[in-house]
């Protein structure tokens, strides 16, 4: 039962960090597509739009190559922080809520 429970908060903070970072991902390849052609690499916005959409794909592809194991252990928990810890995109909000769903990991049974 307790590793049911474990399981169940892990996947429930990985799933909040790939949703959020999906949501951006959506949004820039939507910025992206709306942006007034031709757009060139010399234009800065369109560029930034560009890397945003490149580092959002690698940190959810990150995420999506290490997810949460049958049991999840402490590595794994500590390589979930420190992705969440270095996202540039997880603002306090975030990673308040991640910390709190990995808290119930933690909590006895």
């Amino acid at each position: 039962m307790a590793t049911v429970s474990k399981r169940a908060a892990a996947q429930a903070a990985w799933r909040r960090l790939v949703d959020h970072l999906e949501g951006i991902r959506k949004s820039s390849g939507a910025e992206l597509l709306a942006y007034p052609q031709p757009a060139t690499e010399c234009d800065l916005h369109y560029r930034d739009l560009l890397e945003r959409r490149r580092d959002v794909n690698a940190e959810l592809s990150a995420l999506r190559d290490d997810p949460p194991p049958d049991t999840p252990d402490a590595a794994w928990r500590a390589r979930l922080i420190d992705r969440l810890t270095a996202s540039a995109f997880a603002d306090d909000v975030l990673r308040a809520e991640v910390a709190r769903l990995l808290a119930e990991e933690d909590a006895p049974i």
